[in-house]
């Protein structure tokens, strides 16, 4: 019975199913998968008397596939945790969401096939820009093994473009926050927990951003082919959206929690200017100590926080982003310089 319930309670995408033959954590089981794809890359490209010259490339993509596939795990599992600590917070009183059917709804495949068809374009011009990683001459040297590698590179960009929808959806989630005046939670009660746990969702995913960003770089700088200006724009483009897709959904958060402190100050305002008058016109202890016990509370709404997540996130995210770029420049610059 137990068992049952918690199943119901659950999420699971696409790409856990994929690795439910396999064992250990979540994201062992990804990381092996993608290991094992990488593994017969090499085996098969010795057999077939291939080299190995382009092996970093295919490293650095496999660990982006590998990111891709368990980021929907990760996710799923603190959309779970949000769902458990919103029902025990006095947020669930006003505001009255199911996180883990809008879980299941944004990390549905159904819901994010739109990733996979809007990502074939990008497949179609990687194919033509290497000449199906053939130009010029196959990437690890036998028909075979480009083969492999080529099926191997196609699945790992189907399944970015599915995660790329997902994230999308996710970073819609705070949408469903709507502030509710006749209920608002008491200023006492502490109701930043579940707040706080949804901006740990998009800071994960920019982290995860930031390990991509920092893959394609790999990528970009042990490419056989001279890059140009597209690739690195597109590079440069995900660094932009890695620190938007941090910031822009809390702002739905922020919005709640300001409207909430906004409330309070006001419902507070007229009891403590009737106390401000009693105190002025008899200042007794009693009106003197009512004045202050309002003051305080006053002073305690003010001091409500209105953004989920802290400084110490947020420059985190930046160093894990700027510093990459600019590391990546200056090698990128300096490659061009001694060539």
């Amino acid at each position: 019975m137990l068992l049952t319930e918690s199943m119901n309670r659950s999420i699971e995408p696409w790409t856990g199913r994929a690795v439910r033959w396999l064992y250990g954590p979540m994201w062992l089981r990804h990381f092996v998968f993608w290991q094992v794809g990488l593994l017969g890359l090499i085996v098969l490209t010795r057999a077939t008397g291939g080299t190995l010259d382009n092996l970093i490339v295919a490293s650095a993509f496999t660990m982006v596939g590998f990111i891709m596939t368990y980021v929907p795990c990760h996710v799923a599992a603190h959309i779970e945790n949000l769902d458990v600590k919103w029902k025990r917070s006095p947020l669930a009183d006003s505001i009255d969401i199911d996180w883990i059917v809008e879980g299941r709804n944004v990390l549905g495949f159904k819901a994010n096939i739109r990733g996979v068809l809007l990502i074939i374009p990008v497949i179609g011009y990687f194919y033509w820009w290497t000449e199906l990683f053939t130009a010029p001459e196959p990437w690890f040297g036998s028909n075979i093994a480009n083969l492999y590698w080529t099926v191997l590179w196609t699945m790992g960009m189907l399944a970015s473009g599915w995660c790329t929808s997902m994230v999308l959806n996710v970073l819609k989630l705070p949408q469903l926050l709507d502030f509710d005046k006749n209920s608002p939670p008491s200023p006492w009660e502490h109701h930043m927990q579940p707040l706080r746990m949804m901006s740990t969702i998009f800071f994960t995913i920019a982290l995860y951003g930031a390990l991509i960003i920092s893959c394609i770089m790999v990528v970009m700088l042990y490419f056989p082919i001279e890059i140009n200006i597209i690739v690195v724009a597109m590079a440069g483009f995900c660094g932009v959206i890695d620190l938007f897709a941090f910031v822009h959904p809390q702002i739905g958060v922020h919005n709640v929690l300001k409207q909430y402190k906004d409330y309070h100050m006001r419902e507070l305002a007229p009891a403590l200017d009737d106390a401000l008058a009693q105190v002025t016109e008899n200042a007794t202890i009693d009106n003197l100590g009512h004045f202050e016990q309002l003051a305080a509370m006053h002073d305690r709404i003010n001091e409500l926080e209105v953004w989920p997540f802290n400084v110490q996130q947020l420059s985190t995210l930046l160093a894990s982003v700027v510093i990459p770029g600019i590391v990546f420049t200056f090698q990128l610059f300096f490659s061009g310089d001694s060539s």
